[in-house]
């Protein structure tokens, strides 16, 4: 989520100007920051309340979905201990 406008972008389409631990800008937003082009960035249409919100809820989202991929992996790992030992030949 770039870190100006708000809007979502894919990993390509952003830029990390302060490092990776703080919020990307989106390429038109990064060059208006720079002051290459100042009419490239967009208007935020989000206050910053929201676009931390949304951040948490991105964030929240991603740690479910590795907490239920991670349970699904380990239930398909377990092992089934019904099965005898004999095999019929």
């Amino acid at each position: 989520m770039c870190r100006h406008c708000g809007g979502w972008y894919c990993n390509e389409c952003l830029v990390f100007s302060f490092g990776p631990n703080k919020p990307p800008y989106c390429i038109a937003c990064a060059l208006a920051a720079a002051g290459v082009r100042s009419n490239a960035a967009r208007k935020s249409g989000l206050s910053r309340r929201e676009m931390k919100r949304r951040e948490k809820q991105a964030a929240k989202a991603m740690q479910d979905l590795e907490a239920k991929r991670e349970s699904e992996i380990s239930s398909s790992m377990a092992i089934d201990w019904s099965v005898g030992d004999d095999v019929a030949s």
